[in-house]
């Protein structure tokens, strides 16, 4: 064995090295002379222990990077400069590095922050454990061991958040016509209409409620409204003139619940849901990037492993991931047709307020068995 390969298995060593870098740019030299060198076994047929050495000594190098790409300051230029450093401009002064500057791109970056997100305790147990069950240790498996935490930890402040919500979700046993006027303004209206199969005139029928609706919107709320895609409701809801315009048309869309094919067109499998926002409302809360797509494809509800209540019922993932994005704890939410109340109880598991209303008795039976508290 070479003096350079003895170097790959030599792990205190290279821990002493990565503990007495004081750089972003000697952490990385280290980590891509072990990663060149590993790449190297892998073909000349190093024992599992050198393998394993020579990766985790890779992610204690990126744990490291991460901790100090947090502390770099961002690089925005004259503008951002001076906001930080209260200068006007940026002449005869030293910007801070980019991260091109030092051979780091955004998606390294990103992982070596996730990695040192990690609790130590977390990181160590998962570089023993893949050690003694013989795992191969890779940057993937511990940044899928991160975004099993993240989304544990998510969940733990979803339910922190559903026992602080004040009350059940309160439907009321009235038409729209009746329940809106009396409602106050609230922060975010969420609802799912009849469809245009469902009603005889749907161009007057959106042009009746929704205006109404989206007036009980404060100027820092949202709306979501879900419509069907057939092309006359979506034409009659985008002419509505109301107080807040349509900003965006998104997309729900399944493949599990398709129905009977048609001779002349395409099986639909996707519907629209309306996006408004208050002119004063603040950015969304949506830091899972992929949620943040215009087209969100989930699984529709589903009898046969699941809970299926009615025919156009929306998945408690889509309707809790709208309700995150646009709302905070302890915001207000309404639902003028509330149907079994899917909305409205992920509102209330998030620790939201949630009120609505509908005229079906059949419908908010169901509400009542799902945990929302009636009234005639």
């Amino acid at each position: 064995m070479t003096t350079v390969e003895r170097s790959v298995v030599n792990l205190d060593q290279l821990k002493r090295d990565i503990a007495t870098a004081r750089s972003i740019q000697e952490l990385k030299e280290i980590r891509d002379k072990v990663e060149a060198l590993l790449e190297y076994g892998k073909k000349h047929g190093w024992l599992f222990d050198d393998r394993h050495n020579a990766a985790e000594a890779i992610l204690r190098c990126e744990r490291a990077m991460g901790e100090l790409l947090k502390e770099m300051p961002k690089n925005e230029g004259a503008k951002g400069l001076g906001k930080q450093y209260g200068v006007r401009s940026h002449h005869g002064t030293a910007l801070p590095p980019k991260l091109e500057d030092i051979g780091i791109t955004k998606n390294e970056s990103s992982r070596c922050q996730t990695i040192d997100d990690l609790p130590e305790e977390t990181f160590e147990q998962h570089i023993a454990e893949a050690k003694d069950k013989r795992k191969e240790l890779t940057q993937a498996s511990v940044l899928k061991l991160a975004k099993q935490r993240d989304l544990e930890d998510k969940k733990a402040e979803r339910d922190a958040e559903a026992q602080a919500a004040p009350t059940k979700p309160l439907i009321t046993l009235a038409s729209w016509e009746v329940w809106l006027p009396q409602q106050e303004m609230c922060d975010l209206l969420i609802t799912d209409p009849p469809y245009a199969t469902d009603i005889d005139d749907i161009t007057s029928f959106a042009n009746a409620w929704l205006p109404l609706a989206l007036s009980k919107v404060k100027r820092t709320g949202r709306a979501y409204v879900c419509i069907g895609a057939y092309p006359q409701e979506l034409q009659a809801y985008l002419n509505v003139q109301a107080c807040m315009p349509v900003q965006q048309v998104l997309v729900w869309s399944y493949r599990n619940t398709l129905g009977p094919s048609p001779l002349y067109g395409y099986k639909q499998n996707w519907q629209a849901i309306l996006y408004f926002v208050g002119e004063e409302a603040p950015p969304l809360d949506c830091p899972i990037m992929n949620e943040q797509f215009s087209a969100q494809e989930i699984n529709a509800p589903d009898g046969r492993v699941g809970n299926r209540y009615h025919a156009w019922q929306k998945p408690d993932e889509l309707a809790e991931r709208l309700i995150r994005h646009s709302t905070k704890p302890g915001d207000r939410v309404i639902d003028c047709f509330t149907g079994t109340g899917t909305f409205l109880l992920a509102a209330h598991r998030l620790g939201r307020e949630a009120y609505g209303c509908d005229c079906s008795e059949d419908m908010l039976q169901i509400a009542e068995q799902r945990g929302c508290e009636v009234r005639q």
